[in-house]
């Protein structure tokens, strides 16, 4: 089960630039893979939108497409 206040502390702190590179590495080695996820997807969707999403998933080529139209 992920820990989400550790995931949304890192997307927050991400997002922000309040963390170095070395400081963001250590708590991202630390997190299970189910956890790394959820932080890039939320970060994608804080920085770019809810269609980031779409587009950085490979297979769904039918939402790429309509995200592009």
């Amino acid at each position: 089960m992920a820990d989400l206040r550790q995931v949304d502390y890192l997307v927050q702190a991400l997002t922000r630039n309040q963390l170095s590179a070395d400081e963001f590495q250590r708590c991202f080695t630390r997190l299970s893979h189910e956890e790394r996820m959820l932080v890039l997807e939320r970060a994608d969707k804080a920085v770019y939108g809810p269609q980031a999403i779409v587009l950085s998933n490979p297979l769904s080529s039918g939402a790429q497409t309509q995200a592009y139209r």
